[in-house]
């Protein structure tokens, strides 16, 4: 499931009412159970684990890329994908 369909489905089941407790507007009474939040927090936790796995993964395989933007970046302060192709986006670019 994408993270956007995620989030959609939340949209949908919860309204959005905030679900993070206490807001700098005020403090609200909560609309869900302890089980609703800690489905949420684990939820979120999995996403956030899945992608940095996927962004570790990804600079690992192209680690050369990395470091050849890095001395690139160091001679010009700006680059863009014309000056260096490995800008250019590979693959699925989707967080799973």
């Amino acid at each position: 499931m994408s993270f956007s369909s995620k989030i959609q489905g939340w949209q949908d089941s919860f309204k959005w009412t905030y679900l993070l407790g206490d807001s700098a507007i005020g403090i609200k009474q909560k609309d869900y159970s302890e089980e609703t939040a800690r489905e949420i927090d684990t939820t979120i936790r999995e996403m956030i684990d899945n992608a940095y796995t996927q962004a570790k993964s990804i600079l690992e395989e192209r680690a050369k890329d990395v470091e050849a933007g890095v001395q690139l970046l160091l001679e010009r302060e700006t680059i863009t994908p014309d000056d260096f192709p490995a800008l250019e986006p590979v693959g699925n670019t989707e967080v799973s």
